[in-house]
């Protein structure tokens, strides 16, 4: 997914702020590059995490209750509910070079359906915890 993360900020050149955690911590503030490891470990969490949820999808509550919590928890990193859906463009070029000739349009469709359901409630958990 690493590979993928600069689509995410091509068009969102302003998102780059909310990452400032995952930058190299020897950059003066006007140059913003990325620390690769950590970009690289961010994006497997959220890859894992896209996993957990599609193993949870039988126990809503539990899938509710953790992404409401990551929600909020993102709040306190001034994330906004608008900035959620911009995800989803790289988290699909993901998806295609993963799985290549495998990732029709039936399967982004199915997975479009999950990011936006995980989307929701983690919308709600912004909206929380402001």
């Amino acid at each position: 997914m690493c590979g993928n993360l600069p689509v995410l900020f091509e068009s969102n050149e302003g998102l780059k702020k909310l990452f400032y955690k995952l930058m190299k911590s020897d950059n003066p503030e006007d140059k913003m590059e990325f620390d690769q490891d950590k970009l690289t470990r961010h994006a497997t969490i959220v890859m894992q995490g896209l996993g957990a949820a599609v193993e949870s999808l039988e126990d809503s509550v539990f899938l509710t209750n953790v992404l409401i919590a990551m929600g909020e928890r993102h709040a306190t990193y001034n994330v906004k509910t608008d900035m959620v859906p911009h995800l989803w463009p790289a988290i699909r070029d993901s998806f295609r070079e993963l799985m290549g000739e495998d990732f029709s349009p039936a399967v982004e469709s199915a997975w479009l359906h999950v990011f936006e359901y995980i989307g929701s409630k983690f919308k709600m958990g912004i909206i929380s915890g402001k």
